[in-house]
């Protein structure tokens, strides 16, 4: 695994690819759901996986391939071999999987260590091609199989009744479905006060957020925060406070479901994007397409050809393409990180041409400036800056109806602490680098003494 390639820009496909969620049914002639147990293999050679397609109907075959190659392609099984459980009852399965089944050219690395030389992350993008007995068939592509460097361990310790922590996360084990509805993979709702609870059974009331993920199986929903209580004054909310519903005594802000390629966006809810809704600058939810704040929490312009963001040019004309994932000035006010002094006016475009996207003209402007948001939103942010509260304590906690892999123990717990890094992270955006350096996040569960890593 220690190829480089075109896809060294894979964390800029990040956005794009997680819009595909690794359970999500698609519109097909048949419902078809996935998932790969466990979600993340070592690359040793032996470690493997096993992938179920649930399928209903008249399907006749099922096969797998890489996403960018046409061979290997391995055949799915639905007659109680090769892994698979349950002969015809429409569950197609392969066990077995390594990742040596797969050219080394086609593992896109994701992370290196800090000699910038070894692959500590990888994945393997794969498909799979549905026929069905009509004659038919479908292709589900960007199947995501990541594969983690064996020489990247975190071991877990057992905490409590299928509870176990690593360093950086929590792994909370739950066949009998204490904190979800549903059969996994497609289950249909999450319990937060019982997850939550579970969590503070071992665990002080120190967090601003929790974060969750569902392992091996989906909500069916890409993202979601949960704000508890108001995170400031005069920031467009005043959410009635529900921390004790969920074992807290007031600290924590939000209970989050994202994975973390979301995480930022979400964390980001219980401050924005809530004023300015009677201007047009938000929809109450993020901030309006047509502005130019072009932020962590701007919803974009919709156009046939995708999503556009807006960035001044200087000239009264602006470039319209894909935002940085970073929280923009008046972001970082109503998280406190700056004074409304550093804000820029907002500015809403009108009646749009689009036919140079390097220079937008809009036929009207409206201008905001930071006073007149404030006015709107009762007052200058309370606490203000530089009083604020900038530093955080997140919990990630992933949750599985059966015992974890040390690969996902390894993959999860990596992914947090690169989360928190106070630093350029490899493998993902964190929160550090969104604020510009201004805020940070504590994952390390260790700090607490559990497990029993020294501090």
């Amino acid at each position: 695994m220690k190829t480089r390639n075109l896809f060294c820009i894979f964390l800029g496909l990040v956005t794009i690819f997680c819009f595909l969620s690794p359970l999500e049914p698609v519109a097909a002639q048949e419902a078809v759901y996935y998932r790969f147990s466990p979600t993340a293999i070592y690359d040793n050679g032996s470690d493997s996986t096993t992938l179920e397609i649930y399928t209903s109907g008249n399907v006749a075959g099922v096969t797998l391939k890489p996403e960018f190659a046409d061979e290997p392609v391995y055949q799915l099984y639905d007659d109680g071999s090769n892994g698979d459980a349950v002969a015809g009852d429409g569950t197609f399965t392969l066990g077995s999987i390594t990742s040596t089944m797969f050219p080394e050219d086609l593992l896109f690395p994701i992370a290196w260590n800090e000699n910038n030389v070894d692959v500590d992350l990888a994945t393997i993008w794969l498909s799979i091609e549905i026929s069905y007995g009509s004659g038919q068939s479908e292709l589900i592509s960007f199947m995501e199989l990541r594969v983690v460097s064996s020489k990247l361990e975190f071991a877990a310790d057992q905490v409590g009744d299928g509870l176990y922590a690593s360093e950086y996360a929590i792994f909370i084990v739950d066949p009998a479905g204490e904190t979800y509805t549903g059969n996994f993979p497609n289950i249909t709702d999450y319990d937060g006060p019982s997850i939550a609870k579970k969590f503070y059974a071992i665990y002080p009331d120190e967090f601003d957020f929790i974060n969750f993920m569902v392992v091996r199986g989906d909500l069916g929903m890409k993202a979601h925060s949960g704000s508890l209580r108001s995170a400031a004054t005069n920031i467009g909310t005043d959410q009635p406070d529900y921390t004790a519903e969920f074992g807290s005594q007031g600290r924590l802000l939000a209970m989050t479901y994202s994975s973390f390629g979301f995480l930022n966006h979400e964390i980001g809810h219980s401050w924005g994007a809530f004023v300015g809704v009677e201007q047009g600058i938000s929809t109450g939810i993020h901030w309006s397409g047509s502005t130019d704040i072009s932020g962590m929490m701007s919803e974009g312009y919709e156009t046939s050809d995708g999503l556009y963001f807006f960035t001044p040019n200087g000239d009264g004309t602006f470039t319209a393409g894909w935002f940085e994932d970073r929280f923009a000035p008046l972001e970082l006010y109503l998280m406190g990180m700056i004074p409304p002094e550093e804000v820029p006016d907002v500015q809403i475009l009108h009646d749009l041409d689009l036919s140079d996207l390097e220079r937008v003209v809009p036929g009207s402007i409206e201008t905001y400036s930071i006073e007149q948001i404030m006015a709107a939103a009762g007052g200058p942010r309370q606490p203000a800056y530089p009083a604020a509260q900038t530093d955080f304590n997140i919990a990630i906690v992933l949750l599985s109806d059966s015992n974890f892999s040390e690969a996902e123990i390894a993959l999860y717990s990596f992914l947090s602490r690169e989360y928190s890094a106070q630093r350029e992270a490899n493998a993902l955006e964190n929160f550090y680098t969104a604020t510009g350096r201004l805020g940070t996040v504590n994952t390390r569960l260790a700090d607490w003494g559990i497990p029993g890593i020294q501090p």
